[in-house]
């Protein structure tokens, strides 16, 4: 499926949500402002000033502070991608994308990317269950979270989703033709391992050598 070399094969760029740091003003934050609010205003700053590591220092008091914002969260999440907290940045963009409540399919595809950036396939497709559980109208989440499914050998649960899209009249070729393909493995295997390098410490996406190796 390319549709999956696609997603595993991508790279994640963050700029999401508030976090254009080009859009605050150059200077230092009042007194009078609340401890939070000021954080925020000093990650601004040195955000603007590309300090990320600087603007790293005040990502705990923003996140108490600001707990319940996901564009707040998004702009924690650029800042620990800029300063070379990719995996941190992933988890932020889940949480943005949990706060509000899964009602963004953007925020879920940014979540997403990052979570793939790292290697971090099989929590990616955690992510998608649970979007698609809470949005069972999301059929293009769903259409992702089917092939991911498929990519990883887990064709019964892939099997329901595609029934689904098949009801919902949201199909093309590929997805009939996904049935067929369960007995030989017909997906490339190079983004999956690609996956591993990307998250040594996870080998379950060696799944697809795997199988390869059995059909052959």
């Amino acid at each position: 499926f390319r549709r999956v070399a696609f997603l595993l094969g991508g790279v994640v760029t963050l700029t999401v949500g508030c976090a254009d740091p080009s859009a605050v003003p150059s200077q230092e934050p009042q007194e009078t402002v609340s401890g939070g609010e000021a954080s925020l205003a000093q990650m601004q700053v040195a955000s603007q000033q590309h300090r990320w590591n600087d603007a790293w220092k005040h990502a705990d008091e923003v996140l108490i502070a600001h707990r319940n914002d996901p564009e707040k969260i998004e702009f924690v999440a650029q800042v620990a991608f800029n300063s070379g907290r990719q995996s941190e940045a992933a988890d932020l963009l889940v949480e943005a994308a949990r706060v509000d409540r899964w009602a963004s399919d953007g925020r879920i595809q940014h979540a997403l990317t990052a979570l793939l950036s790292v290697g971090r396939l099989f929590e990616g497709v955690d992510l998608l269950r649970t979007a698609v559980k809470q949005s069972p109208e999301k059929n293009v989440l769903r259409r992702t979270l089917f092939d991911l499914l498929i990519a990883t050998e887990q064709h019964s649960e892939a099997a329901v989703h595609r029934r689904h899209l098949i009801r919902s009249r949201d199909f093309d070729l590929d997805l009939l033709l996904a049935a067929s393909s369960y007995e030989r493995r017909t997906e490339e295997i190079a983004s999956l391992d690609q996956m591993v390098l990307r998250n040594p410490g996870d080998l379950r996406p060696k799944i697809g050598a795997a199988k390869q190796h059995l059909d052959q």
